[in-house]
């Protein structure tokens, strides 16, 4: 892979279509260029592909993907092993409390939940992994890996994602490590779904 241009090789387009055949992708896209904040371009786009490069031995602790996006996950090189959990109501509020108390370095969050939640797959090369919105999970690298993936949200889990947003406010995470411009997809979702059932848009044709 050494000298050979990522981008032609590895490539997603993401539709969102509207009736006008504009995407709400683009329509952010528009907001955030006019308002001139070149970083906060960059990372709204950073999430929906990108190449991870992991080193063996290395382990990420129990999370949640931000905002609730679901992910999908595809190693061309190396092992993953995934611990998962499902987004029951008892864990989400386990998994609230074990970060709200920092207790991260002192107890395996998956030992404080039902011994047959937790579940457990190894990723090989040549495999693609689709991780629902809000399941709860650690990964821990066998060998040296390469992988690619995106972050997206979906019409079909927005009470989930909603949910996950609530809960990365109460635990003070970051905005560097959320969802960029979350709340607003979700109001051109709103805006979409108001079109859809009346026919008509609350967006101005210049945006």
């Amino acid at each position: 892979m050494l000298g050979q241009n990522i981008g032609k090789i590895f490539k997603l387009n993401i539709k969102i279509i509207s009736n006008k055949n504009i995407c709400i992708i683009q329509k952010l896209e528009s907001i955030i260029k006019k308002q001139n904040k070149t970083k906060l371009y960059s990372s709204f786009f950073l999430f929906f592909r990108y190449v991870l490069m992991s080193v063996a031995k290395c382990f990420t602790d129990f999370h949640i993907d931000m905002g609730g996006s679901s992910v999908w996950y595809h190693v061309l090189k190396g092992k993953k092993i995934f611990w998962l959990l499902p987004p029951t109501e008892s864990h989400l509020r386990l998994y609230e409390e074990w970060i709200l108390t920092g207790r991260q370095n002192e107890c395996f969050f998956a030992d404080l939940c039902t011994s047959n939640d937790c579940q457990m797959i190894i990723l090989e090369p040549g495999w693609t992994f689709f991780l629902p919105s809000g399941w709860i999970h650690a990964v821990y690298t066998l060998e040296d890996s390469i992988v690619f993936g995106g972050n997206f949200l979906n019409s079909f889990k927005i009470p989930m994602q909603i949910q996950v947003w609530t809960i990365e406010r109460k635990v003070r995470v970051p905005d560097r490590f959320r969802y960029p411009y979350f709340i607003e997809s979700m109001w051109y979702l709103i805006e979409r779904y108001v079109h859809c059932l009346t026919g008509f848009t609350h967006i101005a044709d210049d945006w």
